[in-house]
């Protein structure tokens, strides 16, 4: 009888032995691979967002930028186009009829004194 609750006792000291020893061996495996799951997850995810909050803030920046100066650039540029042809032309414009009322006056002026001239002589 002795024997048997030897038997007994060792039986159940081994049982729990290796019962605690696989609890634990499958506890931390589990933990461990929970753990790295979601720290992969969450690291990705944390990843992806920054990634795509920069790309997007640089994107817009560098579009505003390249936007506004080509906007200036063309605005200059035609400006400066407009200004030129119409100046150009109101200057031609207005030497033109100068000189017209100028020779006017003095092919007037050439006749006004031929009359002068034949009168008198």
């Amino acid at each position: 009888m002795e024997k048997k609750d030897e038997v007994i006792s060792v039986s159940q000291s081994v049982s729990q032995s290796v019962s605690q020893s696989v609890s634990q061996s499958v506890s931390q495996s589990v933990s461990q691979s929970v753990s790295q799951s979601v720290s992969q997850s969450v690291s990705q995810s944390v990843s992806q967002s920054v990634s795509q909050s920069v790309s997007q803030s640089v994107s817009q920046s560098v579009s505003q930028s390249v936007s506004q100066s080509v906007s200036q650039s063309v605005s200059q540029s035609v400006s400066q186009s407009v200004s030129q042809s119409v100046s150009q032309s109101v200057s031609q414009s207005v030497s033109q009829s100068v000189n017209q009322s100028v020779s006017r006056s003095v092919k007037i002026s050439q006749t006004f004194s031929k009359s002068i001239s034949q009168s008198i002589s």
